[in-house]
């Protein structure tokens, strides 16, 4: 009779370049977020003025931290989502990825 061993796999750590390039928005729903260096701000289009308007690095970390959240709740089974809900969502790592997200969303 063989035995079935079942391991749960553990993320090491988030991507930053993919993570930092995902507080970008999703362009097929017509959300945009980019960093004007001039200003040290980051701004996001909001579609009902088609407007820019600007918005906090903590919004930022604050939205990074929600699609964790998100993350966590649509990986499959197997997948241990301790380090996702709760590691990644540190300010050490999500100051990282908005800091990386400054230069990969930099508007020139």
């Amino acid at each position: 009779m063989q035995k079935c061993i079942i391991v749960a796999q553990i993320p090491l750590s988030p991507n930053l370049d993919y993570m930092a390039s995902a507080l970008g928005g999703d362009k097929r729903l017509g959300h945009s977020v980019v960093y004007w260096p001039a200003e040290c701000q980051f701004y996001y289009l909001d579609l009902v003025d088609n407007i820019y308007h600007p918005t906090s690095d903590q919004k930022m970390g604050n939205l990074m931290r929600a699609l964790f959240a998100r993350c966590a709740t649509e990986v499959i089974k197997d997948v241990n989502i301790y380090h996702v809900f709760t590691t990644f969502r540190s300010d050490a790592i999500i100051k990282s990825i908005v800091e990386r997200a400054k230069s990969i969303l930099r508007a020139s």
